[in-house]
């Protein structure tokens, strides 16, 4: 499961076409993360 989740990151990492929409994810998860361990 995790090493297809890999597989995809590298696919969207590699295109550069979501490489902004796909670095915007990364942030939305960051702030979520830093929201559930501020409670």
């Amino acid at each position: 499961m995790s090493f297809q989740i890999q597989n995809k990151i590298k696919e969207i990492f590699h295109s550069k076409k979501v490489e902004t929409s796909y670095l915007n994810l990364l942030k939305m998860a960051i702030n979520h993360l830093a929201l559930f361990t501020h409670r």
